[in-house]
């Protein structure tokens, strides 16, 4: 229930968005204030540990103020791995960790390193314009998927 309502919420953040720039003629930059930020990063924090879908609402709370891409995806890296390291002892406490879980974490390694060399090419030839329609996009991807339950990806594989 909470990937399907996270996804609903994504969905209309976008097409609220994307209906106000049809209306007014372009994405308007708004800031949001610190209690949105506060609310949003919870939520994303309480999302990412019970569904590993934090990335929504961090996207729906940086998306509207309009950041150059370096500081969106500086932005974004900052908080999850901050996240992600404030996760660990709780994590570790419930004996999560175990040698498969190391085995693998080495195995995908060299492709984590290979995702931010790519993801750094990437954002060094994109416009802010595209960088951010690309995120929307993405956005709805995400949205679908956390709607449907992760089968999304199964069903596009079986066609």
């Amino acid at each position: 229930m909470l990937e399907v309502g996270l996804g609903c919420l994504a969905l209309v953040f976008v097409c609220f968005q994307v209906g106000r720039a049809a209306i007014l003629g372009a994405l308007q930059q708004r800031h949001p204030g610190g209690f949105e930020g506060t609310l949003m990063g919870a939520v994303a924090g309480f999302t990412s540990t019970i569904a590993h879908a934090g990335a929504p609402p961090v996207v729906i709370y940086l998306l509207p103020q309009q950041f150059p891409r370096q500081i969106f995806v500086g932005t974004t890296v900052i908080f999850f791995a901050s996240l992600n390291l404030l996760k660990l002892p709780p994590y570790w406490g419930l004996g999560l960790f175990h040698a498969d879980i190391f085995k693998t974490t080495l195995l995908l390694a060299p492709l984590a390193y290979v995702g931010v060399k790519l993801g750094v090419f990437l954002n060094q030839r994109f416009s802010d314009v595209w960088f951010n329609r690309v995120i929307y996009g993405m956005l709805v991807v995400t949205a679908v998927q956390l709607i449907w339950g992760g089968n999304l990806l199964e069903m596009v594989l079986a066609t």
